[in-house]
């Protein structure tokens, strides 16, 4: 009976290291999420948005669920005049919000129907 116990006192503690282990990688990956997403906002108030969008698109990868960052790359892309990718972005915003954030569906809504009447252009402002 004691080897079972020996066996079930470890297996215990083994997945105790493993929820350890996860609470430290998750808390590793919320923080490089966040140091991509200020070095995002650095880029893009420095009007780099192409490398916004990628640091944006890597703290997504860390934070899949976060609302505010698609919000975000959906600003980046139209300020890159991608509509078509701001709008993918916006939506996926738009699927995470909390129930109770009725003020961010509704400015998600808002920014998917400005898009909806701007004109189609190039990037050199020709019409498609």
């Amino acid at each position: 009976m004691s080897r079972y116990l020996s066996v079930a006192i470890f297996l215990g503690g083994m997945l105790l290291g493993s929820a350890a282990t996860y609470g430290l990688l998750e808390r590793y990956n919320v923080a490089r999420a966040d140091a991509f997403l200020l070095q995002a906002s650095t880029l893009f108030d420095k009007k780099e948005f192409l490398q916004a969008a990628a640091s944006l698109n890597r703290a997504v990868i860390l934070r899949p669920h976060d609302f505010g960052l698609y919000d975000m790359l959906g600003r980046t892309y139209e300020m890159l005049n991608e509509p078509e990718m701001a709008r993918s972005n916006y939506e996926a915003a738009l699927d995470l919000v909390p129930p109770d954030r009725q003020y961010d569906r509704q400015e998600l809504m808002r920014k998917m129907t400005v898009l909806d009447t701007l004109p189609n252009t190039d990037d050199d402002g020709s019409a498609r």
